[in-house]
């Protein structure tokens, strides 16, 4: 990689890491994702199988996220995984890390976030570092230490009920100290809205008083990118993908030397066509309104939908098979309608289909009583990566994915290891396009409007 790369990212979720990527994109920072830890000894490759030319790829590169599942694994492993991709960007010239984590600050008390900014503290050497969940244009805001998800605190929205992470304690500094080895402070909204230099001499009290981690306030863009240009200098940021928009694009000061639109500059990606596939495994409030308005408007158009019963299908094999046969014959009848629009229409609107194992809460904690918690995740996401694989079987070249852990299951079966980040659908989510053509839109199940699956779409479609 060469000395371009300006900032090293790691994220704890496929969808994060998009987000991430996507705000980078849009301050001007020509970004890729990478997805999973680099494999010791193998090259990227395009739609052809062809290797690219790893050195011309990245010298086009300010910023790499290296995408994991890491945020709901045992914490000792997030810790290795996180290192060993630290590792590997360090050993491409990266000096500073961007930990990103959740808008809603996901873990368990146990972590995976303390434990894993602990881990890269240590590993940078770093005497410090903030720690910024907030993102407003998603609706997440800190105030005080406590974190908001609208005009609710975190532990009065729909995160309490989270089928893994749920997320009762909106006390950011209390959540991060029951995680972190380290004592935990508060930059709080009043030091904040003073500036940069009240912000520095805070931090110096904080550090004087043992403090190596803090909570800091922001409630608005305009905090984000004080925040932003301060953090910048620091070697290690915890944070969600807002701060990311204080970021200056690299060599810029006060104006961006790739024009005056540096999202237009640097998020073409070229058009994909044919049929789309959405594959829904997140079961938060928003994916639910999501699925409920594709639902709704396929009434009146040539899309389709899929329900996946996990009770039935997990413990009846035969109730399986025919359920996957029902499910190649809607991908069937996806190509079929897209050669029917195609002969009549010369701008046609291909046909999407959605599979959805989204629920209310009450259904999911009724199949992880049945089955457990960690096996109903798991054969949701081994579900959900045979049906990607299918779909490439079939020729689908169009992906919308809903939720962390089944964006990442989709990546894998799909065998996609690098992204391009493209124009954005919805704040923190984006359109992406790996090296073998594949068009893919992968969504935190938080994130996103109640038409999100159309209008993404939509887009590729315009």
């Amino acid at each position: 990689m060469s000395a371009s790369l300006s900032l090293a990212c790691i994220a704890d979720d496929f969808t994060g890491a998009t987000d991430l990527a996507n705000n980078l994109v849009r301050a001007g920072w020509r970004t890729l994702q990478l997805l999973g830890l680099p494999e010791e000894g193998k090259s990227f490759v395009n739609a052809a199988g062809e290797p690219l030319d790893e050195k011309q790829l990245f010298a086009q590169t300010d910023a790499v996220v290296v995408a994991l599942k890491s945020r709901t694994i045992d914490p000792l492993q997030a810790q290795a995984m996180s290192l060993q991709a630290w590792q590997w960007l360090q050993a491409q010239g990266a000096k500073r890390c961007y930990f990103k984590v959740c808008s809603t600050f996901d873990s368990t008390d146990k972590g995976n976030i303390g434990p894993v900014a602990d881990a890269l503290m240590d590993a940078l050497k770093a005497d410090f570092a903030i720690v910024c969940p907030a993102f407003p244009a998603g609706g997440r805001t800190v105030f005080r230490g406590h974190l908001f998800v609208g005009d609710q605190l975190l532990s009065d929205s729909g995160m309490k009920d989270h089928p893994l992470t749920p997320m009762t304690d909106s006390n950011l500094v209390r959540v991060l100290q029951r995680q972190s080895k380290h004592r935990i402070g508060l930059i709080d909204y009043q030091t904040i809205a003073q500036g940069p230099k009240a912000i520095a001499q805070r931090i110096e009290q904080l550090k004087a008083d043992g403090v190596r981690m803090a909570i800091a306030d922001a409630t608005s863009d305009q905090d984000l990118h004080v925040l932003g240009k301060l953090v910048m200098e620091q070697s290690l940021v915890v944070a969600g993908s807002g701060i990311a928009i204080g970021f200056e694009a690299p060599g810029a000061r006060g104006q961006n030397p790739r024009g005056q639109n540096p999202h237009e500059s640097v998020a073409f990606l070229p058009r994909q066509t044919g049929p789309g596939l959405i594959l829904s495994g997140s079961c938060s409030l928003a994916s639910q309104a999501q699925v409920q308005h594709f639902l709704q408007q396929s009434k009146t158009s040539n899309d389709v939908s899929l329900a996946i019963d996990p009770l039935k299908l997990a413990r009846d094999e035969r109730a399986k098979a025919t359920w996957m046969q029902d499910y190649v014959a809607c991908l069937a009848r996806l190509f079929e309608q897209t050669s029917k629009v195609q002969a009549v229409h010369a701008k046609p609107r291909p046909p999407r289909l959605l599979v959805y194992a989204t629920a209310q809460a009450e259904s999911v904690k009724q199949v992880q009583d049945a089955l457990g918690i960690d096996i109903a995740s798991a054969w949701i996401e081994a579900l959900m990566a045979d049906l990607a694989k299918e779909a490439k079987r079939f020729g689908v070249r169009r992906f919308v994915v809903a939720g962390g852990e089944t964006s990442g299951a989709v990546v894998q079966a799909l065998d996609v290891k690098l992204l391009k980040i493209g124009a954005q659908i919805d704040p923190g989510v984006p359109w992406t396009e790996s090296l073998q053509g594949f068009a893919l839109a992968l969504k935190s199940g938080n994130f996103g409007a109640e038409d999100f699956f159309t209008k993404a779409l939509d887009l590729l479609d315009a």
